[in-house]
């Protein structure tokens, strides 16, 4: 569930953080036998959190519903489905950019006489290209006669 609280105490715009510093970050406690206290939750740090996963489903162009307890779920497996964040165009020289910053690209060119081509790929390789695969065939579909790929 992902949803803005609706109770009636709510207020309509986000709050500014404090600015003094409160304490040092760290992790909740539920208090110690030895009387320290429990760690206290504070309406700012449940906004910071409501607002990271809210913002986790608007990007994926879902609809907050607070009656969906898989919403966040279903937002990650859609953005990374989309490749979301990660390059791409998916047109006849197109590339896509996988996680981890490899770069696939790939091309189409007609060659005049002799066979020579040229492609442009649509964006420069960061480092190198790291291999390359090329093949022929003719206008009506076919290999071309004597010219092996």
């Amino acid at each position: 569930m992902v949803y803005q609280i609706d109770d009636a105490t709510a207020v309509a715009s986000l709050p500014a953080l404090p600015t003094d510093n409160i304490g040092t970050p760290g992790f909740f406690t539920g208090g110690s036998t030895s009387g320290g206290a429990p760690t206290r939750v504070r309406y700012w740090w449940l906004n910071m959190v409501q607002e990271e996963l809210r913002n986790i489903v608007l990007a994926a162009d879902l609809t907050p519903d607070k009656t969906n307890n898989a919403q966040v779920l279903a937002a990650i497996t859609s953005l990374i489905a989309s490749g979301a964040g990660l390059g791409k165009s998916q047109g006849g020289n197109g590339y896509q950019i996988l996680p981890g910053g490899t770069i696939l690209q790939w091309g189409v060119a007609l060659s005049g006489t002799g066979g020579v081509a040229s492609v442009q790929f649509p964006i420069a390789f960061p480092n190198q290209c790291l291999g390359l695969h090329a093949g022929e065939s003719e206008a009506d579909g076919g290999w071309g006669s004597g010219n092996p790929t």
